[in-house]
């Protein structure tokens, strides 16, 4: 889940709860409206390559659900008994977030082998990068999660389908990783208001992505409806903008007995982006 402070500010008045599901959800209308000039496989609507059409579509799928297994954790979502609020998805322990992690791979894997790959490849690589990854609980998650891949990868292949190469995988993880991030950028941080911690722009890194970097800078301040102009340069959607929303719900910024009390309390509150040109 996550917890935003609103306003961005260290003593909100309000928190934002987000669902992992529903962040998932905005990537992926992110990697289905990306397109333009860009060479790879997310933006090949115009490829009548079938081979290349199926990995298109496993591996949207794949970023669609790729925090499913979220969903009865945040459905109930257990208090930090500290400080009496919801945990962060940044916050929890790993004896916490393995199991969930585990249970998106799991799901992945039952859209297809490339999209269960590229999902426990997705956690994998944020476990590894943590400051938790050689104590003794996340190395046997990561060896499961390993001996899944290889499997899993070897089955892609066995399809023998032409376009069905290790550097096609490889990429196609590596741009989940990018509608995973900013994504979270969007829910995260923007938008932001003059009253708020700025929220700067990013320049996401495109890695080995045959792209270019892409920076997204948000306005200061939101336009007379009510939703949050966001500009990205170099343009790299096929509308001329995009338009999107996030729904979750605030809840007072204080300390809670229990979540049933906290539940009792929640306004659902609705985030708008629309993204247009830099």
């Amino acid at each position: 889940m996550i917890r935003r402070n609103i306003p961005l500010i260290d003593l909100p008045d309000k928190w934002l709860l987000l669902s992992q599901v529903e962040h998932a959800r905005v990537s992926f209308e992110l990697a289905e409206a990306w397109g333009g000039s860009l060479d790879s496989v997310v933006c090949g609507p115009n490829d009548q390559n079938p081979h290349l059409q199926e990995v298109r579509q496993e591996l949207l799928s794949a970023i669609l659900h790729h925090d499913d297994g979220w969903a009865s954790w945040e459905a109930s979502p257990p208090l930090d008994s500290e400080h009496g609020r919801p945990w962060s998805f940044m916050e929890i322990h790993r004896s916490q977030a393995l199991p969930l992690w585990r249970d998106s791979v799991l799901r992945a894997y039952r859209l297809g082998p490339l999209a269960g790959w590229v999902v426990a490849g997705h956690f994998a690589h944020l476990l590894r990068e943590s400051h938790e990854a050689h104590c003794e609980l996340s190395e046997q998650w990561l060896a499961e999660v390993d001996v899944w891949r290889d499997e899993w990868l070897a089955e892609w292949r066995s399809l023998n389908r032409p376009v069905h190469t290790a550097d096609l995988a490889e990429e196609c993880l590596e741009w989940l990783r990018l509608f995973d991030w900013l994504s979270l950028w969007l829910c995260c941080y923007c938008p932001a208001s003059l009253g708020d911690q700025r929220c700067d722009a990013m320049k996401l890194d495109t890695g080995n992505l045959k792209a270019t970097p892409v920076t997204v800078t948000p306005d200061s301040e939101p336009p007379d409806q009510g939703d949050w102009r966001v500009r990205v340069e170099p343009w790299c959607f096929d509308a001329d903008r995009l338009e999107l929303d996030a729904l979750g719900y605030t809840v007072p910024a204080q300390q809670y007995n229990s979540t049933g009390e906290m539940a009792k309390s929640r306004s659902p509150m609705r985030l708008r982006w629309t993204l247009m040109p830099g």
